[in-house]
């Protein structure tokens, strides 16, 4: 199942709760080259789950090599997971609105830091 794709949330839960242990595995590298495609004149800011607990990071990074926009997808390893790596995702759209340059976002991700709660 792809998440809110073709399962809600309240799917989810009645699934475990009828005593179904969820598993999860990466997204298809597929789905990942058809991202970065659909956005060829944008700067892509990938997030991705730490690597060493997942492949999803490596897989991105593959997923961008000869693409004709390569050089706008920007690969970060988030090194976390769940709430921690939602955060960051977050953290980065208010960087992004604040008006904040690309290269401003990515040293911000890079060193952790993320926005003051003022922006």
């Amino acid at each position: 199942y792809i998440e809110f794709v073709n399962m809600t949330a309240a799917e989810f839960v009645k699934i475990v709760r009828a005593g179904n242990v969820p598993t999860s595995s990466q997204p298809p590298v597929g789905g990942v080259i058809e991202n970065y495609e659909k956005y060829p004149e944008d700067d892509i800011i990938n997030i991705c789950m730490a690597d060493g607990l997942s492949g999803t990071y490596q897989s991105a990074l593959g997923a961008k090599e000869g693409l004709a926009n390569a050089d706008r997808i920007h690969v970060i390893n988030s090194a976390t997971l769940c709430g921690p790596h939602r955060y960051f995702v977050q953290e980065t759209m208010k960087n992004v609105q604040a008006g904040l340059s690309l290269e401003e976002v990515l040293e911000k991700l890079e060193k952790g830091e993320m926005t003051d709660g003022n922006s």
